[in-house]
């Protein structure tokens, strides 16, 4: 039997090989070279920047007893002050009032540094900022982040001054976070920034932008070029839809109550994505000022209602990952001075 299976068995084989010779010779040019190669990889998904920080610019405490604020879940504010007012009465009983409030329900607050209340021009020494920096530092502590002045390219405050400023504040503090400057973004804002950093000597690691413009007219060319003119992070410190406007401005855009909602949509679709540096938006302001007034970018009507702009920003919290949530007041009397009746929980 084996003598005769060794002929069958190299036949089988000889037909195999010749039916793999005419796969081969059929198949078209060009596979077998496609073949040899090594499979690509699967191409990487592009990084996407962490939603950024969203807060909310406001003078009033009683922002943090709306439950309009509290639903939304926001856990920072920020504060502008006059630079000096830590040592006046009158502004320091304010400055308790909300530091002290948004303290007990951990909430986070920027404060600013500004013009003098009393004198709009007056501009202190670097050692007179430091002075009161470091009052402001040592009645709040737990206060951490701080801009070094508000608006300085349409309020007049020299770029070599500011960047004196900033270097004296950061090296007061160097575990604080210190905003180079709150900028505004008009024509002369990338001239101020370079003769700021030119006068800084060293590189700072935040700035903050008001860019109402960009926001309103629905462009990108302020938030672009302050972008190109820095390295650091960039804060939106002030931003946010006009709803009404009587502050004699020359740059003209719309307002009202739907354009506003439109324009807080285009500051988180269109300029928050133009770059990862971009991390904090503090939409400016809460609740509107009954009758009259020379600005209103605010969220809420002034009986408390809900403007458009307000349910723009709920969708847009949505989309990111959920803030944590702001404690609820308390039936228990703080034992510091707070707003009159108003009661919180302990920390």
């Amino acid at each position: 039997m084996r003598t005769h299976a060794a002929p069958r068995l190299l036949l089988s084989r000889l037909l195999a090989a010749t039916a793999l010779l005419v796969l081969v010779l059929a198949a078209p040019a060009g596979a077998a070279k496609r073949a040899s190669h090594k499979p690509r990889k699967a191409a990487l998904p592009k990084l996407v920047a962490a939603p950024p920080v969203i807060g909310i610019a406001e003078q009033h405490p009683d922002l943090f007893l709306d439950p309009l604020y509290q639903a939304a879940g926001l856990n920072h504010s920020r504060l502008l002050v006059g630079w000096n007012g830590i040592f006046d009465d009158n502004q320091r009983g304010q400055m308790d009032a909300y530091l002290n409030a948004a303290h007990l329900l951990n909430i986070d607050v920027l404060v600013t540094f500004g013009n003098s209340r009393a004198n709009g021009r007056d501009r202190p020494t670097p050692q007179q900022l430091v002075q009161a920096f470091r009052a402001v530092r040592s009645r709040y502590p737990w206060v951490t982040e701080f801009g070094t002045w508000n608006e300085p390219n349409i309020q007049g405050a020299a770029p070599e001054l500011t960047a004196t400023y900033w270097r004296a504040l950061t090296h007061d503090c160097p575990s604080c976070t210190i905003l180079a400057a709150d900028m505004v973004d008009t024509a002369n804002m990338t001239r101020w920034i370079k003769r700021f950093r030119k006068a800084a000597r060293k590189e700072p690691k935040y700035w903050g932008l008001h860019n109402y413009v960009d926001a309103n007219l629905f462009v990108a060319t302020g938030t672009r070029g302050i972008l190109n003119a820095t390295r650091g992070q960039i804060w939106l410190t002030e931003t946010g839809g006009v709803v009404e406007r009587n502050n004699g401005s020359k740059i003209a855009f719309a307002t009202g109550t739907d354009h506003a909602a439109a324009a807080v949509k285009f500051i988180f679709d269109r300029l928050v994505p133009m770059s990862p540096r971009i991390r904090r938006v503090y939409l400016y302001n809460w609740r509107a000022n009954p009758g009259p007034s020379t600005w209103d970018s605010a969220l809420t009507n002034a009986d408390g209602t809900p403007r458009p702009a307000y349910q723009e920003l709920r969708r847009q919290l949505a989309r990111g990952s959920a803030p944590k949530p702001t404690p609820t007041p308390c039936a228990i009397k703080a034992s510091i001075p707070l707003l009159p009746g108003v009661c919180l929980p302990t920390r």
